[in-house]
């Protein structure tokens, strides 16, 4: 690699890092010097457990899908708190904005859910399609947009937070099995169909 070459790399780095991953709408950080030190903790209830996701105060929220619960661990004490979510939400991915709300995607009510960790206070958006498998959620930067797939129904659905309007937007593909999204600095979102293998943009 030519030093040019190398030294666009590096300029580019860190905007490659803000787009990948799974932590849309918080800052990814840098650990500085790698230890390789691992722990681990039991989560209070293990039934199909996932997607952590960061939240802007250190904390990890977690979905857990089987136990129909959204749980948040404080690295500091080393200790977790569940929320119950309503009956049937099943939240399948849990993501959180930089005011701090937890997003999940109710996969098995078909909803979009908000959790304020400061009240306890729950709120379901019924998306449009009333049952369509939501899978995957992504929150733009600015937090205004979340962009959730319905795996059930090809489509996805840009909710505005403030107003809790939804506009659904129909996949041309059919089966297209959307497990990843994201939304480039321009706000466009892209997803990769794990079923149909194709690369596609909503604009």
């Amino acid at each position: 690699m030519n030093p040019i070459s190398y030294l666009l790399l590096l300029l580019a780095a860190p905007l490659l890092a803000w787009a990948g991953g799974s932590n849309y709408g918080i800052a990814p950080g840098t650990l500085p010097d790698l230890a390789g030190k691992v722990r681990e903790w039991p989560v209070p209830t293990p039934k199909f457990a996932r997607d952590p996701a960061a939240a802007p105060d250190g904390s990890i929220f977690i979905s857990v899908m089987s136990g129909n619960k959204v749980a948040r661990f404080d690295p500091r004490t080393q200790s977790f708190r569940e929320w119950d979510m309503p009956s049937g939400h099943r939240p399948h991915g849990v993501l959180v904005d930089k005011q701090g709300i937890a997003w999940t995607t109710g996969n098995g009510n078909g909803t979009i859910g908000r959790l304020d960790p400061a009240s306890g206070k729950i709120t379901e958006f019924k998306t449009p399609s009333g049952g369509g498998g939501p899978h995957t959620l992504v929150i733009t930067d600015d937090g205004s947009t979340i962009w959730v797939n319905e795996i059930n129904t090809d489509t996805v659905v840009r909710l505005d937070p403030k107003t809790g309007q939804m506009r659904t937007v129909k996949l041309p593909t059919r089966n297209t099995g959307i497990r990843k999204m994201i939304v480039d600095a321009g706000g466009k979102l892209w997803y990769v169909g794990s079923h149909s293998g194709r690369l596609g943009v909503v604009e």
